[in-house]
């Protein structure tokens, strides 16, 4: 228990510093070639590791799907959405993951079967220190804020959709990694003298 608790305050204190970074215009991301199949899988096998985890069915679309982006950071984003779900959707039999890609950008979207947000709160959901609905909430109410902003620092757009009784879907949409040309050994650029 003190463990867990422990955790927790960890948690909320890495939250603010993140929520002080961001005002101040100072989030650093480090960026590189990742693969996002892997950072959902990763984001997957910590949420299951919760307390009161729910069964969680991630189907990604074969094969890899390139973001250029901060692994750790996008980590986050995932976690943040996914023990969201676990806390506030307990009743859930399951939260479907789904990852695929379409020509322009990677498509992560995240379900849960819940009690769902009403229509008045759901503009609400991505700020900061809110806490929807009549369940108290141990956290500060900053994950999913903290979860928009790392998405719009990569390029990408994050949208809910909810419905009371029906659950909760969140899709985060992220710029595919442009391939670069291949150079050729000898380029039109070359002039004679």
């Amino acid at each position: 228990r003190a463990l867990v608790q422990t955790r927790q305050i960890g948690e909320l204190v890495g939250r603010l510093f993140d929520v002080s970074r961001i005002q101040a215009g100072r989030l650093e991301l480090i960026t590189a070639q990742v693969d996002l199949v892997q950072v959902v899988r990763d984001a997957v096998e910590v949420a299951e590791g919760l307390p009161n985890a729910l069964p969680i069915q991630f189907s990604p679309t074969p094969g890899h799907i390139h973001v250029q982006g901060d692994a750790g950071r996008l980590e986050q984003v995932f976690v943040n959405i996914l023990s969201n779900a676990v806390e506030h959707a307990a009743k859930s039999p399951t939260i479907d993951v789904a990852a695929s890609r379409s020509r322009t950008h990677a498509i992560v979207e995240l379900r849960d079967y819940g009690d769902g947000i009403a229509g008045d709160e759901l503009p609400l959901l991505f700020q900061p220190y809110t806490h929807l609905g009549k369940k108290p909430s141990a956290g500060l109410g900053l994950g999913l804020y903290l979860a928009r902003e790392i998405v719009t620092a990569h390029g990408g757009t994050i949208e809910a959709e909810s419905h009371l009784g029906e659950g909760t879907a969140i899709t985060i949409r992220l710029p595919l990694r442009k391939r670069r040309a291949r150079s050729h050994a000898r380029s039109g650029a070359e002039t004679k003298a």
